[in-house]
């Protein structure tokens, strides 16, 4: 067995005097999609996030709304997506592991 690892994480705390203010958020352009989508469609690598990002970005969905979902959203009958939880990855004091959670906000609960 190696006795050679790091005991403690020499990055901890590293970003915690760093303040930034997240900015407005802008959403991709028309133009912009097109080119993501096409990029991804004709990628040999990247072709398998297509339904992901078709999803995502036609129903305005946060990575962690996305991936969150499970088939109890899904409302084929009415054709709607109830979100009310996100998918996040952060530690508790249980070890780096998925949680699922609510939106950080009342409008991020939303059905569309």
């Amino acid at each position: 067995m190696s006795r050679h690892f790091i005991r403690k994480n020499p990055a901890k705390g590293a970003m915690e005097n760093i303040k930034q203010d997240a900015g407005e958020k802008i959403p991709l352009s028309e133009d912009e999609i097109k080119r993501l989508m096409d990029f991804c469609i004709n990628s040999g690598t990247y072709s398998v996030h297509v339904p992901f990002l078709t999803i995502a970005i036609g129903n305005c969905l946060q990575c962690g709304e996305l991936t969150g979902l499970t088939w109890n959203d899904i409302d084929m009958k009415n054709r709607t997506i109830s979100v009310n939880h996100q998918l996040i990855y952060k530690n508790f004091g249980d070890g780096c592991k998925f949680h699922v959670s609510e939106p950080k906000t009342d409008a991020g609960k939303r059905t569309i």
